[in-house]
């Protein structure tokens, strides 16, 4: 699972830049999920996100809620990340 998780991070931009002690760092503190269809990760201004999450399959799917019906906003597709470091990569910037 350590060499998938290091795979994965090897292909995302700016943390396959990061030097190799970071990288293992990283891959011993992940771990891989898989989330069920329709689950709600997070609702924002309700929680803080204390994860940095990275989608290597489906796509996550944004709403607001605040429309009735919730709108789709938009994607997290497969390679990007979601989280608190999402800020830092917003536009591969």
């Amino acid at each position: 699972m350590t060499q998938k998780i290091a795979d994965i991070l090897s292909e995302i931009h700016p943390l396959a830049r990061l030097p190799q002690e970071e990288i293992d760092a990283i891959v011993a503190s992940a771990s891989l999920q898989t989330l069920p269809k329709g689950e709600t990760l997070v609702t924002q201004g309700q929680a803080n996100i204390p994860y940095v999450f990275i989608v290597t399959k489906g796509a996550l799917a944004l709403y607001d809620e605040r429309e009735t019906p919730h709108k789709l906003t938009g994607y997290i597709k497969k390679g990007e990340v979601f989280g608190s470091i999402s800020i830092l990569m917003n536009g591969g910037t």
